[in-house]
């Protein structure tokens, strides 16, 4: 073998080393963010049954509740519930959220 070809091998050798690490480095991202997902997810979930308890409660009980606390509440029940869910949905759960794992190869 003569120089040209050794130094071709180890290139080649490099190249597929490097892009291994790449797509490594990717697969372990995309766990990650596959788990936060997941504990976003659920704490949305309890976030919404806690909103949703809380004001129900005080809008139901409004006689034993300041009207400022009502007041503060009604609103909570609509406008929070419905920006978390947005907010979830587009940040979290939306499919462009994360990438798709694909060979890194040239």
């Amino acid at each position: 073998m003569n120089n040209d070809s050794v130094a071709k091998l180890t290139k080649a050798a490099e190249s597929l080393r490097q892009q291994k690490e790449t797509f490594d480095q990717r697969k372990r991202h995309d766990s990650r963010w596959f788990i936060l997902k997941l504990i976003m997810g659920y704490s949305a979930i309890l976030m919404l049954l806690a909103i949703l308890v809380i004001s129900s409660v005080v809008v139901f009980n409004y006689k034993d509740y300041t009207e400022n606390i009502v007041n503060w509440a009604t609103p909570a029940l609509f406008v929070d519930i419905l920006g978390l869910i947005f907010t979830v949905w587009k940040v979290v759960l939306s499919p462009n959220a994360s990438t798709k794992l694909e060979p890194v190869t040239k």
